[in-house]
C-alpha cells in the first residue's frame, strides 16, 4: 500500500511541481519521494540500532564483572579454608530402623 501511495504522490508531484517548486525533483522511478519518506525512518532506525548495541555492550560488561567478582570470591573463600569440608552431599543421614 505504501508503495502505491509513493507512486501516486510521485506522479502528482511530477504533474504539479511548478506550483510549489522551482525544479522538477520527481522522476519516473520515484527516487526523490522514496528518499523523503524513508530517509528519516532509516536515519532513526540506524540510531536506534546504535543505542541498542551500546546498551547490550554495557549490560554484557556488567554481567561479566559480576561473574568475575563471584569467581574471585569463591577462590578466595576456598584458599582461606572457608570452603573446605563444607560440601553438602544432598543425602540426609538417617538412623537405621530395625
Amino acid at each position: 500500500r505504501s508503495l502505491f501511495a509513493q507512486q501516486y504522490l510521485n506522479q502528482w508531484g511530477n504533474a504539479n511541481w511548478e506550483s510549489f517548486a522551482t525544479q522538477d525533483y520527481f522522476d519516473k522511478k520515484g527516487i526523490f519521494v522514496s528518499l523523503m519518506l524513508s530517509g528519516p525512518l532509516l536515519f532513526l532506525s540506524f540510531f536506534m540500532l546504535i543505542a541498542f548495541l551500546r546498551e547490550a555492550t554495557t549490560l554484557l560488561v556488567q554481567v561479566k564483572k559480576f561473574e568475575l567478582k563471584e569467581k574471585h570470591r569463591k577462590t578466595t573463600a576456598s584458599k582461606n579454608g572457608n570452603g573446605k569440608g563444607k560440601k553438602k552431599s544432598g543425602k540426609k543421614n538417617s538412623a537405621k530402623q530395625d
